[in-house]
Protein backbone atom coordinates (compact mmCIF):
# COMPACT_ATOMS: atom_id res chain seq x y z
CA UNK A 1 0.00 0.00 0.00
CA UNK A 2 2.07 2.08 1.55
CA UNK A 3 5.28 1.65 -1.17
CA UNK A 4 3.00 1.30 -3.94
CA UNK A 5 1.85 5.01 -3.47
CA UNK A 6 5.26 6.59 -2.61
CA UNK A 7 6.63 5.24 -6.50
CA UNK A 8 3.74 6.41 -7.67
CA UNK A 9 3.55 9.88 -6.31
CA UNK A 10 7.69 9.59 -7.34
CA UNK A 11 6.51 8.78 -11.27
CA UNK A 12 4.47 11.74 -10.66
CA UNK A 13 6.83 14.22 -9.61
CA UNK A 14 9.48 13.14 -12.47
CA UNK A 15 6.58 14.01 -15.15
CA UNK A 16 5.81 17.25 -14.04
CA UNK A 17 9.44 18.20 -12.75
CA UNK A 18 12.00 16.60 -14.62
CA UNK A 19 12.52 17.29 -18.25
CA UNK A 20 14.05 14.33 -20.31
CA UNK A 21 17.79 15.52 -21.98
CA UNK A 22 17.71 17.07 -25.12
CA UNK A 23 18.31 14.39 -28.09
CA UNK A 24 20.16 17.21 -29.34
CA UNK A 25 22.77 17.30 -26.81
CA UNK A 26 24.21 14.36 -29.15
CA UNK A 27 25.82 16.30 -31.77
CA UNK A 28 27.32 18.67 -29.48
CA UNK A 29 29.23 16.18 -27.66
CA UNK A 30 30.40 13.95 -30.53
CA UNK A 31 30.51 16.65 -33.27
CA UNK A 32 30.77 19.85 -32.93
CA UNK A 33 34.87 19.55 -35.00
CA UNK A 34 32.51 19.02 -38.00
CA UNK A 35 31.17 22.64 -38.02
CA UNK A 36 33.83 24.59 -36.15
CA UNK A 37 30.82 26.34 -33.96
CA UNK A 38 31.13 27.00 -30.22
CA UNK A 39 30.75 24.38 -27.22
CA UNK A 40 27.17 24.12 -26.48
CA UNK A 41 25.56 25.24 -29.63
CA UNK A 42 23.01 23.65 -31.00
CA UNK A 43 24.94 21.58 -34.06
CA UNK A 44 23.54 19.29 -36.75
CA UNK A 45 25.75 16.95 -39.49
CA UNK A 46 26.02 18.69 -42.90
CA UNK A 47 23.85 16.42 -45.04
CA UNK A 48 26.40 16.17 -47.91
CA UNK A 49 30.27 16.44 -46.01
CA UNK A 50 32.96 17.91 -47.69
CA UNK A 51 35.78 15.72 -48.08
CA UNK A 52 37.84 17.67 -45.62
CA UNK A 53 35.06 16.80 -43.23
CA UNK A 54 34.26 13.56 -44.07
CA UNK A 55 38.25 13.42 -43.46
CA UNK A 56 37.52 14.95 -39.72
CA UNK A 57 35.04 12.71 -39.35
CA UNK A 58 36.92 9.87 -40.08
CA UNK A 59 39.70 10.67 -37.37
CA UNK A 60 37.54 10.22 -34.85
CA UNK A 61 38.48 7.67 -32.40
CA UNK A 62 35.40 5.48 -32.91
CA UNK A 63 35.52 5.45 -36.67
CA UNK A 64 39.20 5.11 -37.18
CA UNK A 65 39.37 1.99 -34.75
CA UNK A 66 37.86 0.21 -37.80
CA UNK A 67 39.83 2.13 -40.21
CA UNK A 68 43.00 1.83 -39.40
CA UNK A 69 42.25 -2.69 -38.14
CA UNK A 70 41.17 -2.92 -42.06
CA UNK A 71 44.40 -1.07 -43.59
CA UNK A 72 46.75 -2.72 -41.22
CA UNK A 73 45.31 -6.18 -42.42
CA UNK A 74 44.97 -5.70 -45.70
CA UNK A 75 48.21 -3.81 -46.23
CA UNK A 76 49.94 -6.96 -44.87
CA UNK A 77 48.02 -9.60 -46.61
CA UNK A 78 50.31 -12.11 -48.61
CA UNK A 79 50.22 -11.73 -52.60
CA UNK A 80 50.76 -13.80 -55.55
CA UNK A 81 51.89 -12.86 -58.86
CA UNK A 82 50.01 -15.04 -61.70
CA UNK A 83 50.32 -15.45 -65.24
CA UNK A 84 47.02 -13.64 -67.25
CA UNK A 85 46.50 -16.71 -69.24
CA UNK A 86 46.08 -19.73 -66.94
CA UNK A 87 47.42 -21.50 -70.38
CA UNK A 88 50.67 -19.89 -70.60
CA UNK A 89 52.97 -21.79 -68.57
CA UNK A 90 56.04 -19.72 -69.52
CA UNK A 91 57.87 -18.41 -65.67
CA UNK A 92 58.73 -15.03 -67.03
CA UNK A 93 61.29 -14.92 -64.22
CA UNK A 94 62.66 -11.65 -65.15
CA UNK A 95 59.10 -9.83 -65.21
CA UNK A 96 58.32 -11.08 -62.07
CA UNK A 97 61.00 -10.05 -60.17
CA UNK A 98 60.64 -6.28 -61.93
CA UNK A 99 56.46 -6.53 -60.34
CA UNK A 100 57.68 -7.86 -57.33
CA UNK A 101 60.23 -4.83 -56.34
CA UNK A 102 57.47 -2.50 -57.29
CA UNK A 103 55.03 -3.72 -55.06
CA UNK A 104 57.78 -3.70 -52.39
CA UNK A 105 59.41 -0.55 -53.25
CA UNK A 106 55.97 1.55 -54.96
CA UNK A 107 58.77 4.92 -54.75
CA UNK A 108 61.62 6.17 -52.73
CA UNK A 109 59.51 6.97 -49.86
CA UNK A 110 57.22 4.31 -49.05
CA UNK A 111 56.94 0.99 -48.15
CA UNK A 112 54.57 -2.02 -49.16
CA UNK A 113 52.41 -1.41 -45.94
CA UNK A 114 53.24 2.75 -46.53
CA UNK A 115 51.77 2.79 -49.97
CA UNK A 116 48.27 0.42 -49.90
CA UNK A 117 47.98 2.11 -46.37
CA UNK A 118 47.69 5.58 -48.18
CA UNK A 119 45.35 3.77 -50.96
CA UNK A 120 43.09 2.69 -48.72
CA UNK A 121 42.94 5.80 -46.51
CA UNK A 122 40.96 7.38 -49.46
CA UNK A 123 38.83 4.18 -50.52
CA UNK A 124 37.49 3.78 -47.02
CA UNK A 125 37.34 7.40 -45.57
CA UNK A 126 37.05 10.19 -48.45
CA UNK A 127 35.70 8.67 -51.76
CA UNK A 128 35.54 4.79 -51.87
CA UNK A 129 38.21 4.91 -54.60
CA UNK A 130 42.04 5.38 -54.63
CA UNK A 131 44.39 6.73 -57.04
CA UNK A 132 48.42 6.74 -58.10
CA UNK A 133 50.87 8.47 -60.48
CA UNK A 134 52.68 5.44 -62.40
CA UNK A 135 56.34 6.98 -63.32
CA UNK A 136 58.54 5.35 -65.73
CA UNK A 137 61.79 4.48 -64.50
CA UNK A 138 65.27 4.20 -66.48
CA UNK A 139 65.84 0.85 -63.61
CA UNK A 140 65.38 -2.46 -65.67
CA UNK A 141 65.20 -4.13 -62.47
CA UNK A 142 62.59 -1.44 -60.96
CA UNK A 143 61.24 -0.06 -64.04
CA UNK A 144 58.08 2.12 -62.25
CA UNK A 145 57.27 4.11 -59.70
CA UNK A 146 54.04 4.65 -58.04
CA UNK A 147 52.78 7.64 -56.26
CA UNK A 148 49.67 8.26 -54.43
CA UNK A 149 47.71 10.96 -55.33
CA UNK A 150 44.87 12.66 -53.14
CA UNK A 151 41.78 10.71 -54.71
CA UNK A 152 39.58 13.89 -54.05
CA UNK A 153 41.34 16.21 -56.32
CA UNK A 154 40.84 13.63 -59.32
CA UNK A 155 37.88 14.24 -62.09
CA UNK A 156 36.80 12.34 -64.83
CA UNK A 157 37.50 13.79 -68.12
CA UNK A 158 33.98 13.86 -70.26
CA UNK A 159 33.87 12.63 -72.89
CA UNK A 160 35.94 9.70 -72.89
CA UNK A 161 38.16 8.66 -75.91
CA UNK A 162 37.80 5.20 -75.55
CA UNK A 163 39.54 4.37 -79.24
CA UNK A 164 42.86 5.40 -78.05
CA UNK A 165 44.42 4.21 -74.76
CA UNK A 166 46.61 7.20 -74.02
CA UNK A 167 43.86 9.83 -74.47
CA UNK A 168 43.15 11.91 -71.57
CA UNK A 169 41.23 10.24 -68.68
CA UNK A 170 41.69 11.94 -65.45
CA UNK A 171 42.07 15.74 -64.64
CA UNK A 172 43.77 17.37 -61.87
CA UNK A 173 43.88 21.04 -60.50
CA UNK A 174 47.49 22.44 -59.88
CA UNK A 175 49.15 25.54 -58.73
CA UNK A 176 50.38 25.82 -62.40
CA UNK A 177 47.01 24.57 -64.31
CA UNK A 178 44.87 21.39 -65.17
CA UNK A 179 47.35 18.24 -65.72
CA UNK A 180 45.28 15.82 -67.53
CA UNK A 181 46.29 11.68 -67.00
CA UNK A 182 46.07 8.85 -69.45
CA UNK A 183 45.06 5.81 -67.82
CA UNK A 184 48.76 4.31 -68.48
CA UNK A 185 49.65 7.41 -66.30
CA UNK A 186 47.03 7.53 -63.65
CA UNK A 187 45.45 4.56 -62.16
CA UNK A 188 41.94 5.10 -60.64
CA UNK A 189 40.89 1.88 -58.09
CA UNK A 190 37.30 2.04 -57.67
CA UNK A 191 35.41 0.51 -54.92
CA UNK A 192 32.21 0.05 -56.12
CA UNK A 193 30.77 1.16 -59.45
CA UNK A 194 28.19 2.89 -60.35
CA UNK A 195 27.02 3.99 -63.69
CA UNK A 196 24.67 6.97 -62.68
CA UNK A 197 27.93 9.11 -60.66
CA UNK A 198 31.43 9.61 -60.71
CA UNK A 199 31.75 10.16 -57.42
CA UNK A 200 32.37 6.75 -54.95
CA UNK A 201 30.34 6.46 -52.29
CA UNK A 202 33.06 5.13 -49.29
CA UNK A 203 32.09 3.19 -46.36
CA UNK A 204 32.66 6.07 -44.00
CA UNK A 205 30.43 8.24 -45.85
CA UNK A 206 27.92 5.57 -45.71
CA UNK A 207 28.70 5.07 -42.23
CA UNK A 208 28.09 9.31 -41.74
CA UNK A 209 24.94 8.60 -42.97
CA UNK A 210 23.74 6.07 -40.66
CA UNK A 211 24.77 8.43 -37.84
CA UNK A 212 22.71 11.63 -39.13
CA UNK A 213 20.52 9.51 -39.79
CA UNK A 214 19.85 8.61 -36.00
CA UNK A 215 20.45 12.02 -34.87
CA UNK A 216 18.01 13.70 -36.95
CA UNK A 217 15.27 11.21 -36.38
Amino acid sequence: GDSINIIEKLRVFAATKLSPPSFAVLPNMFYNWVSAKTPGQHTMLPKNPSHVELRNFGRNAICRIPVTQIEDTISRLPYVIENVDPNDTRKYSKQRKQITNIIESPNLVNSRVAFTKLILEDMLVARGAGAFEKVPCADTSHPLYLYPTDATTIQHVVPYDYQHENAARYAQQQPEGTKYFSAQQLAYIQKEYFTHEGYRVSPLMTAYQYVRAMLTA
